[in-house]
């Protein structure tokens, strides 16, 4: 029997002044490891949300104090992230690779397209014509979806540990690579991506944001690391703050950090001096996975 929504772990998702918080059982830590998306259709507004071996769920937030579940689509693996982009979830699905979801109509997804990635598809992040997957052991995994039906992989590039997360900004890629660290890629030639900049931070990068200058990373054990990434080639840590938990993902609007912090609850860090973070509330009384925002 297949569990209801309202048991997934998730995090917290941030689109019009409100935050949804998706909450969930032990068993299935993971199942919602990478919630992020969202959209609009017509006066509606939906949430997707990848529930790991639950597949793709699609939530009607245009009510923000009464969401719906309106679509679910059951992917072959387990789903670890999902991007929306033009009427088509992307979907980071583990060993089955990206699997590309036409979420035209939220209330009938179907799949359109999926392409294997060689190894674990653990992050998507689309930028024009093309998705970036964050592939565990096999680096980034650059892919053509000008064609959603039949994506194509142009680029690739190994890394030093497990690629986790990736944010595509001004023509870099910046991928959350475990033990290695920040690790940032020139993507402007898709076809032939190329490391300029890497910079330790000290434990296992999970999460990644990337807002003007500067790189938010959810670095596990070592809370929030602040990167100056002004000169991609030069990445400079310059601010640290240590959340207590185990940081697993990071979003940031405005002057603050929304960090996931796994046990340790809801972290919100007022970023407003990069160099000098601080701690703005706390929410110690839910679990946190992953934190998102539109």
């Amino acid at each position: 029997m297949r569990k209801p929504l309202r048991r997934m772990i998730g995090g917290v998702i941030g689109m019009k002044g409100y935050f949804f918080i998706l909450i969930g059982m032990m068993l299935f830590m993971w199942s919602c490891a990478v919630v992020e998306g969202g959209g609009e259709v017509g006066e509606k507004s939906y949430v997707y949300v990848a529930g790991g071996p639950e597949g793709l769920f699609i939530i009607d937030v245009t009510d923000a104090e009464n969401p719906e579940l309106v679509g679910r689509f059951d992917t072959d693996d387990w789903a670890y992230g999902v991007y929306v982009s033009g009427g088509y979830a992307y979907i980071a699905d583990r060993w089955n690779g990206l699997v590309v979801v036409d979420v035209s109509d939220p209330r009938n997804p179907a799949e359109v397209g999926n392409l294997d990635t060689d190894g674990y598809a653990m992050g998507v992040y689309v930028s024009g014509n093309y998705a970036y997957i964050a592939d565990e052991r096999n680096g980034l995994v650059i892919v053509d979806v000008s064609d959603p039906s039949s994506p194509e992989e142009v680029g690739h590039i190994d890394m030093g540990d497990k690629a986790w997360e990736t944010f595509v900004s001004e023509g870099y890629a910046y991928v959350a690579d475990q033990t290695n660290g920040l690790v940032i890629i020139d993507v402007s030639n898709p076809n032939s991506p190329e490391e300029v900049g890497q910079i330790d931070t000290g434990d296992k990068a999970c999460g990644v944001y990337v807002s003007g200058n500067y790189a938010y990373v959810a670095d596990l054990g070592n809370g929030l690391v602040i990167i100056d990434v002004s000169d991609p080639s030069s990445p400079e840590e310059i601010g640290h703050f240590d959340t207590d938990g185990y940081t697993k993902g990071v979003y940031v609007s405005g002057d603050y950090a929304y960090v996931a912090d796994w046990l340790n609850g809801l972290v919100i860090v007022d970023v407003s001096d990069p160099n000098n973070p601080k701690l703005a509330y706390d929410m110690l009384w839910m679990t946190f996975y992953s934190v998102f925002g539109m």
